[in-house]
């Protein structure tokens, strides 16, 4: 088999780079400050959960102690904004991936380095019997 073309290369391996960044955006976990200066895991831009938020921001939302307090932000408002960002440009690097190795494929047969350069049959040779004792 023949080597690929050098642009080629380059496009798989950009879509290589994107798939792989693109996963690893959207399985990184988000956290948030929510009530009470606490770090909260608002899960990751591929995988949450909103009911878990909106339960939660029930949860913070009951009166408590909040002396000295500067968030009062709650897991509902403050974790789909964040996680959306990364859900949408994990979505786009993917799409970017998807469709780059489509049209490599779609192109592959125009690719001059793994095309074959003749396209006639070859003369079959006679064959060559030993004679016969």
């Amino acid at each position: 088999m023949r080597r690929t073309s050098l642009l080629r290369q380059f496009f798989l391996y950009v879509a290589g780079v994107s798939l792989v960044t693109g996963l690893a955006i959207g399985f990184w976990p988000v956290s948030v400050t929510v009530v009470g200066d606490a770090a909260y895991s608002c899960g990751s831009g591929l995988i949450h959960s909103r009911n878990v938020w909106k339960t939660d921001s029930e949860l913070m939302a009951q009166p408590q102690q909040t002396i000295g307090v500067s968030s009062t932000a709650t897991p509902n408002t403050s974790c789909p904004s964040r996680v959306y960002r990364h859900r949408d440009f994990a979505y786009a690097l993917l799409g970017l991936a998807v469709g780059t190795y489509l049209v490599l494929l779609a192109t592959a047969a125009y690719d001059p380095m793994i095309t074959p350069t003749a396209t006639r049959r070859r003369k079959s040779r006679p064959v060559r019997v030993a004679p016969s004792r």
